[in-house]
């Protein structure tokens, strides 16, 4: 019998009665048969295990995915870009640093003057082909927007203006989308 490495190790938890369920590449289970102690291990039994293993081509679902599983965003069928940072500055920031009402991947929001702000990192990013969008928060008729004006890759700086042009202080939400993780 010509067996590979992982169907040894499988046969040998099996016989050893220490797995009910093998998780192929923590992503998906497969219910396999568990032998109790003094129960006798057929062929037949460990064919249909095998087979089982083999022949498993699913789709994966939410009910097939480990609650533990980490899948890998370069894993996945079209990687595109998925967030990596969020912020939301509810309150007009008019001093550093600015309030986060929610946040994740960013550090200190810096008001550097009025209507521009630094706005730091805490995630690492492998270059700075990341992309930025930042909106102005402002009431009906305000007229306010603000824009990305520079990034690498520890900090967005953004600068936010009035319909005349001219550089406001603000409240605002930026998402960085990134690739893979770092």
């Amino acid at each position: 019998m010509n067996l590979r490495f992982r169907e040894m190790v499988v046969i040998a938890l099996l016989a050893a009665g220490l797995i009910a369920v093998f998780n192929i590449g923590a992503a998906y289970a497969v219910s396999l048969k568990v032998w109790a102690t003094g129960e006798t291990i057929r062929s037949s039994d460990l064919n249909a295990n095998f087979a089982a293993l083999n022949a498993y081509t699913g789709t994966i679902t939410d009910s097939r995915i480990d609650g533990n599983a980490q899948i890998s965003h370069s894993k996945l069928k079209t990687p595109g870009l998925i967030p990596k940072a969020w912020v939301y500055v509810a309150i007009i920031c008019t001093v550093s640093p600015c309030v986060k009402e929610e946040s994740f991947g960013f550090g200190n929001i810096n008001r550097t003057s009025t209507g521009k702000y630094t706005l730091n990192l805490s995630y690492g990013p492998k270059n700075t082909n990341f992309a930025t969008l930042v909106t102005a928060k402002g009431n009906a008729g305000t007229n306010l927007y603000c824009m990305v004006t520079g990034q690498d890759g520890t900090s967005v700086l953004i600068e936010c203006q009035n319909a005349a042009g001219t550089f406001t202080d603000a409240a605002f939400s930026v998402v960085v989308m990134d690739i893979d993780d770092p």
